[in-house]
């Protein structure tokens, strides 16, 4: 378990919200309160993180529900691991430039 929160934590995901969508991914679709109660933290931080998880699109809400949410399957985080990718490679096709540039300054 340490070393997929371990692995979740290095595509951006604090420990808390490792720790949600693990809960999530087993529990299936729940509503908030009952989320923060198997998690043992206060709803309202609950809250938060899971609008991170929901912007990073690794959580959803479920249709038809106004009030529960659902992991979405594990593979949604090829995206997050491409997303990564194609930021590595940004990094590295300006970092030339900005060696220049602090070399001249």
């Amino acid at each position: 378990m340490k070393k997929i929160i371990n692995y979740l934590e290095q595509l951006g995901f604090s420990e808390v919200e490792s720790k949600l969508y693990l809960l999530l991914l087993k529990s299936g679709s729940t509503t908030v309160a009952e989320l923060a109660k198997k998690a043992k933290i206060n709803r309202t931080a609950t809250y938060s993180h899971l609008n991170t998880l929901l912007e990073k699109g690794i959580i959803a809400k479920v249709k038809g529900s106004s009030n529960k949410i659902a992991a979405n399957p594990p593979e949604h985080l090829q995206y997050l691991v491409e997303q990564k990718i194609t930021s590595a490679m940004s990094l590295k096709e300006t970092l030339p430039g900005v060696i220049a540039s602090l070399n001249t300054s």
